[in-house]
Order: C-alpha cells, then sequence, then structure tokens
C-alpha cells in the first residue's frame, strides 16, 4: 500500500505541474506574462506621453487663440470708437442745420457702430476669461444707486420696438462686488429682453434676501416674447448658441451674450437661471453674493447708505417709459399707458 500511495501522489504531482504548465495568465501562458505585461506596461506609457503631448497642444492652442483674439478686438476697438464718436459730431451739426435726410443716415451708422463695439467687446471678455485673465475689481457701493440708471439706459429701446419697460425693486442697500460686471449682466439681460419683445411689457425686479451664504442680491428680467423650448436650455448658456434658430436673423444677435452673462455670473460667485414658456415669455434670474470675496461689509459710510436706501420700497420715476406715472407704484398710469400702447 505504501508504494502505490507514493506513486499516486506522485502522478497527482505531475498533474498538478502540468496544470500550472498550462494556466493562462490574461492571453499568455504563465511563462510568458513576464515579458508581455513588460511590453503592455511601455505600449501604455508611449500612450500616455502622446496623450499628455496632445492636451499640452491643445492647451497651447487655446491659449494662442485667446490671446489672438484679445489682440484683435483691442484693436478694432480703437478705430470703432473713432466712427461712433465722429458720427455723433456729424449728428449734432445735422440736427443743428435740421437736415432730417443725414440725420437718419448717421444714426444707422452710429448704431452700428455701438453694435459693432459690443461684439467686440464680448469677444474681448470671453477671451479674457477662457484665459484666465478677467480681472475683479470689487468696490463698496450703493446698489439702488447702480441699478436704477442701468435699466434707465434702456427706455428709448424699449419704446422704439413698443414695449413698457418696468423696474421695481427693494432697498438692495451697499455691496461690495465688481460694479461694472454687475451692470454688464443687468444690461444684457435687459437688452435681450427688449430685443426679442414686441409690443409687450419688460418687467425688471430687484431685491435683497438671506441665503446660505449670506445676504444675496436678485435681479430677475421677464418679458412677454416669443419664449424659448426647454429643450433648448440645457445649451442656451453656451457660446454662438441661439434660443431659435429663426431668432439671429429675426432679431440678429450671435450668441454670445448670454454665455458671457453667465461666466460673470460665476467670476461674482453667483448664478444665473431661467424660466420659459412658449408663446408667454421668459424669466432670467441672477442670484450675486452682496459680498463678493473675504472683504467684510464695513466702513464709516454706513450712515450715508442708510440715508440712501431709507424707503422701504425703492421705486424709480419712469421719466418717458410710461408717460403720466410719476412712480413705478402707480398702478392707473401704468394700466392707462399699457391701454394707449
Amino acid at each position: 500500500m505504501g508504494p502505490q500511495i507514493r506513486r499516486i501522489g506522485r502522478t497527482g504531482a505531475k498533474r498538478r505541474d502540468k496544470g500550472n504548465d498550462d494556466r493562462k495568465i490574461g492571453t499568455y501562458s504563465a511563462s510568458q506574462a513576464p515579458a508581455n505585461f513588460e511590453v503592455e506596461m511601455k505600449e501604455h506609457q508611449v500612450t500616455s506621453s502622446q496623450l499628455r503631448l496632445a492636451t499640452e497642444e491643445a492647451e497651447r492652442a487655446g491659449a494662442a487663440k485667446s490671446d489672438f483674439l484679445a489682440k484683435m478686438s483691442h484693436e478694432l476697438r480703437t478705430p470703432l470708437n473713432a466712427v461712433i464718436g465722429y458720427s455723433e459730431i456729424l449728428l449734432e451739426d445735422a440736427a443743428d442745420e435740421e437736415d432730417a435726410a443725414s440725420i437718419s443716415d448717421l444714426r444707422k451708422i452710429h448704431s452700428a457702430g455701438h453694435y459693432l463695439l459690443k461684439l467686440v467687446n464680448e469677444v474681448l471678455d470671453l477671451s479674457k476669461i477662457e484665459a484666465g485673465k478677467m480681472e475683479v475689481y470689487n468696490e463698496l457701493t450703493d446698489c439702488d444707486r447702480l441699478v436704477a440708471p442701468t435699466v434707465a439706459g434702456f427706455k428709448d429701446q424699449a419704446l422704439r420696438n413698443g414695449n413698457i419697460l418696468i423696474y421695481t425693486g427693494g432697498n438692495l442697500g451697499k455691496i461690495y462686488s465688481d460694479v461694472v460686471k454687475l451692470q454688464q449682466i443687468l444690461g444684457q439681460l435687459i437688452d435681450n429682453a427688449v430685443k426679442f419683445t414686441r409690443n409687450g411689457t419688460i418687467s425688471v425686479k430687484s431685491a435683497r434676501v438671506s441665503g446660505p451664504r449670506g445676504d444675496e442680491i436678485v435681479f430677475s428680467v421677464r418679458d412677454s416674447g416669443d419664449g424659448i423650448a426647454k429643450q433648448r436650455f440645457a445649451t442656451l448658456f453656451e457660446q454662438f448658441n441661439i434660443a431659435d434658430d429663426t431668432s439671429s436673423s429675426k432679431y440678429s444677435g450671435t450668441g454670445l451674450g448670454l454665455a458671457l452673462c453667465k461666466k460673470l455670473c460665476e467670476l461674482l460667485q453667483g448664478e444665473i437661471s431661467v424660466e420659459s414658456e412658449i408663446n408667454v415669455g421668459t424669466s432670467f434670474t441672477v442670484r450675486l453674493p452682496a459680498n463678493v470675496g473675504d472683504k467684510a461689509m464695513e466702513g464709516d459710510g454706513d450712515a450715508v447708505f442708510a440715508a440712501l436706501a431709507e424707503a422701504e420700497t425703492f421705486s424709480m420715476s419712469l421719466r418717458g417709459i410710461i408717460p403720466g406715472a410719476d412712480k413705478l407704484g402707480d398702478a392707473a398710469a401704468v394700466a392707462g399707458a399699457t391701454a394707449h400702447a
């Protein structure tokens, strides 16, 4: 029995050894694995190196593109400012001479110059943001005095399209933020609302609310235009995206405004959202922290700011936005102007 047991053990061992010889690791046998793993590792290293080089090349190309756009935009602004300036001088001369025909032509030149300048500025700002060179200059300011003039600046444009422009706001108080960028965001949203609305109403509202990060300034711009389909919301804030395929030809536009608004909101640590319904209208809402950055809202001007914002509800004189109304709260005047329109 003893020799038989030893013989069986040796046979079993041989079978096990044979099984080990035939065992596969991946697509290779155990005897081939070390050499082939080394080959695969070298191939992966080569691929990784190629991907890294391609990424660096793409980043360099993106930086070169942004730098080119920034330089070209700067060079374009100089002659455009000259066109706008000279057209203003000629408009004044034509007005003095009561030359109606020249006034009409010069206004077209002046308007086209401003449109091109706005487009160039948008391209320049976007290229700066993409290149990481857009700086934020925060300052302490009274928000009520900032917002009201921005809205009032669109009253003539709104009236030309047969629109009623209404602004209501609360006691916004003081903020520490980039004033220029805040005006740029609000102005772009109002400009869009006025442009895409005919014989309707544009309502601009503002309020100071308490949020998870502290006090926030909330702006909303609502229009009664054509509206935007919900399936377009996902790409609405992308560059060169037009809300409607017919919008670019019908109203003119490049699709840069909303993309810039979103990026500026992010720079100011805020956010922007949209709600819309076809044939009803669109509403954009911007939420920005009242205190951008780490600087505390302290200063010697507390009493001054308190006096500036002493009213419970801030109302802006319409000054021609709705003729006959002294305040936005004058519901009768608003209703009368709407009926007259």
